[in-house]
C-alpha cells in the first residue's frame, strides 16, 4: 500500500499554488532528471575497479566517522576554531513553559492576564522578562520554565565538509 502524500492545507503559509512557482517546480523536475541522466553516464564510464576503490574509501570514511563519534562520547569533544576543526556533541536547549506552577504561584498572578491564553504565551512572557518585571532565573526556579535538551553531533574538518 502506497504512503499517502502529506497535505499542508492546514499548516501552509500563503498556500495558493501560483503559476510562477508551478513553472519553476516544473523546471526543477526537468533539471533533476538531467542530472540523473548525466550521473548515470558518468557512472557507466567509471571502471569497476575504480568504483570499488571509491566504495572502499567511502566505507573507511564511514568507519572513521563512527570511531570519532564513539571517541567523543567516551573522551570528550574536540574544537580548534583556528583551523575550523570540530568533533563534538552540541546541546540545544528548547524552553518549555509550564502553566501549572505559573498559575499556582501568588507572585505571578498579576502577569496571568498578560501571558496566559489557554497556555503560556512565550512571546508575552519574554516581554515581561525583557521589561525586567520577571527573571528567567526565578521562572526556572519555580518550574515555570524547564528545558528540553537534544544533542547534535557536529563533525567538521578542513577539506572534509
Amino acid at each position: 500500500m502506497a504512503k499517502e502524500a502529506p497535505d499542508y492545507t492546514a499548516s501552509g503559509v500563503n498556500l495558493c499554488n501560483p503559476p510562477e512557482v508551478t513553472g519553476l517546480l516544473d523546471r526543477l523536475v526537468g533539471a533533476r532528471e538531467e542530472v540523473g541522466k548525466v550521473q548515470a553516464e558518468i557512472d557507466a564510464l567509471v571502471p569497476d575497479s575504480l568504483a570499488a576503490c571509491l566504495r572502499a574509501a567511502a566505507s573507511v570514511v564511514d568507519a572513521l566517522t563512527n570511531d570519532i563519534r564513539a571517541a567523543v562520547q567516551e573522551h570528550g569533544g574536540y574544537q580548534d576554531v583556528g583551523t575550523e576543526t570540530y568533533a563534538l556533541f552540541q546541546v540545544r536547549r528548547t524552553p518549555q513553559y509550564n502553566i501549572v506552577p505559573f498559575l499556582g504561584t501568588k507572585k505571578y498572578e498579576q502577569f496571568v492576564p498578560l501571558v496566559v491564553k489557554n497556555t503560556i504565551d512565550p512571546d508575552a512572557l519574554k516581554g515581561q522578562i525583557r521589561g525586567k518585571l520577571l527573571t528567567t532565573e526565578e521562572l526556572e526556579a519555580d518550574g515555570v520554565i524547564t528545558y528540553k535538551e537534544t544533542q547534535a553531533f557536529i563533525l567538521k574538518a578542513p577539506g572534509v565538509n
